[in-house]
């Protein structure tokens, strides 16, 4: 889908998937993006803000510097405007399925500007997860 991938919550969208999609994006980053930071913010779907410390452990545990937005739920637009405003910000995840069925959730990866993801952005994100060997996690 639109800059990421979205799965049926407690089917394949799942914590170990969810995992992968992040270690997809630590090697993505490693190997394109090599600086600045990953914001990382959701919506109000089940189970939401476990995935975002899921996600933030695994790119912590990449040395990507992460923040994350815990106190509650962000729109995807609050989430475009602070990639777009702050230069620190590399991309963004949005935990979100957008308009999709509250069964459904997304991983969802904005460049620095806050806009969609190019497809080949994704295809290559795609590839490092489903790649990846071994996902690191560091304690956030």
């Amino acid at each position: 889908g639109t800059s990421g991938w979205r799965g049926k919550l407690d089917g394949d969208f799942n914590i170990d998937n969810v995992r992968r999609c992040a270690q997809g994006l630590a090697d993505y980053y490693r190997n394109h993006i090599k600086k600045g930071s990953i914001l990382v913010g959701y919506d109000p779907r089940k189970g939401n803000l476990e995935f975002v410390k899921e996600i933030a452990s695994v790119l912590a545990g990449s040395n990507i510097k992460v923040r994350i937005i815990v106190e509650e739920p962000t729109p995807t637009s609050v989430l475009a405007y602070l990639a777009n405003s702050d230069k620190e910000i590399s991309g963004v995840v949005n935990l979100t399925a957008s308009h999709n069925p509250y069964t459904d959730d997304g991983f969802k990866f904005s460049p620095y500007y806050g806009g969609a993801a190019p497809k080949e952005v994704t295809d290559l994100i795609s590839q490092y997860a489903n790649e990846a060997e071994e996902i690191g996690r560091a304690h956030v």
